[in-house]
């Protein structure tokens, strides 16, 4: 359904690199959300008006009403993603030189807000209901049309999760969550409807009121979370760490690669800065060229924008070949996930040091771990008669 609906509405809808075609996606995504939730509002408040009305005004369905809200909430949302994703298609400018790409970031956060809001407010009500004992009575046909509900969030979560999936959209796939979670909240009311209609258990309506509103409480405030995670600064994905490895260590001049930096401006604008080894027999020119073609192929092939530092490595010296050995040997054995690179040896009349970079996460007992691997690289170079100083940068990667 996902791809007959791209077909449909998407012109080139297979080429999801190109921002045009994402933000297509983006628009599809919002208004199919659009339209099945505020078909789903209408629904669900029409149920609980006329629950309300056949018991002249006496009887209110707050858990329905509360459903309801929150399927509100979930065509706001899909409206401001709408909105979201054309602004953030929109060019560089003079004010903003890296795009407009977090701006739907800053809607998903603007959404989440408003969800802890409605959450909150329904909560209220729902706990007046049960303290004054106010109860509910559903009917068949409101049985019935919850149950369709239901079928109508699982294909919402279907489709925009699938959307999602094709263009890498953080907000989609939450969308897709978001409707998954709805389904299980509108099951939920359905149940009740159901011990109703059994039972006679309509005193259950409050407290199923105050479920849900909770339930959409903490999903709230965990979307709260996710949607800044970006904005404060997130690690880098591996995936991509990888293939920009790779990429620069198919040319055939690059020794190794190392401190991958990446920036983020929104899910499709990404600035990145990394370190490659090459030979210390290079002229200034010809590692300029190096590194000048490995940026235009991280740009053709990865839509990266990319500035390369180049560490120039003496591969003919005897010692950083066995020091690099014995260091990476150290890690090893300690069971560290780290990176040890940038050897070189500086000189100076008959003494000589051996100056390194050692990258690794960040850990509690990082400090004793750091004397630990210096301890250890002091007497295994003193073993294999290394005559030289060693210094030591310890770092983190990002």
């Amino acid at each position: 359904m996902v791809k007959l609906l791209r077909r449909l509405f998407i012109k080139d809808y297979e080429n999801t690199n190109d921002p045009l075609v994402r933000k297509s996606h983006g628009i599809l995504g919002a208004v199919y959300g659009i339209i099945s939730n505020t078909i789903l509002v209408l629904i669900k408040i029409g149920a609980a008006l006329l629950i309300a009305f056949n018991s002249n005004w006496v009887l209110f369905p707050i858990a329905l009403f509360a459903d309801a809200i929150n399927n509100a909430s979930d065509a706001l949302s899909s409206i401001i993603t709408l909105i979201s994703f054309n602004l953030a298609a929109k060019p560089d400018d003079d004010e903003h030189p890296f795009g407009h790409g977090r701006i739907e970031y800053i809607a998903g956060l603007i959404v989440s807000f408003l969800v802890v809001v409605v959450a909150v407010e329904v909560f209220r009500s729902s706990l007046d209901k049960v303290i004054t004992s106010s109860s509910a009575d559903y009917d068949l046909l409101t049985t019935v049309l919850l149950g369709i509900a239901v079928l109508m969030k699982l294909l919402q979560a279907y489709v925009a999760n699938g959307l999602g999936k094709v263009i890498g959209s953080p907000a989609l796939k939450a969308t897709a969550t978001d409707a998954l979670l709805d389904s299980l909240i509108t099951g939920t009311v359905m149940v009740c409807s159901i011990l109703t209609l059994a039972f006679g258990w309509g005193f259950l309506d409050g407290w199923f009121g105050m479920g849900i509103s909770i339930f959409i409480c903490v999903n709230g405030i965990k979307s709260v979370i996710e949607s800044s995670s970006p904005l404060i600064g997130e690690k880098i994905d591996e995936d991509l760490i990888e293939k920009i490895k790779k990429t620069a260590l198919e040319h055939k001049n690059v020794i190794d690669v190392h401190d991958i930096i990446c920036h983020s401006y929104g899910p499709t604008k990404h600035f990145v800065s990394l370190h490659i080894e090459i030979s210390d027999t290079f002229r200034l020119q010809e590692a300029h060229e190096v590194a000048e073609s490995i940026e235009n192929r991280l740009k053709e092939e990865l839509k990266l924008d990319a500035t390369i530092h180049v560490d120039p490595v003496n591969v003919k010296d005897p010692i950083l070949k066995t020091a690099k050995e014995a260091v990476e040997s150290i890690l090893e054995s300690l069971a560290v996930d780290a990176n040890a690179h940038d050897f070189r040896i500086t000189r100076c009349g008959n003494s000589q040091t051996l100056n390194f970079d050692v990258a690794m996460p960040h850990r509690d007992d990082e400090n004793e771990l750091y004397k630990q691997i210096e301890a250890k690289i002091a007497d295994d170079f003193k073993e294999k008669d290394i005559d030289c100083l060693v210094k030591i940068n310890f770092e983190h990667p990002y």
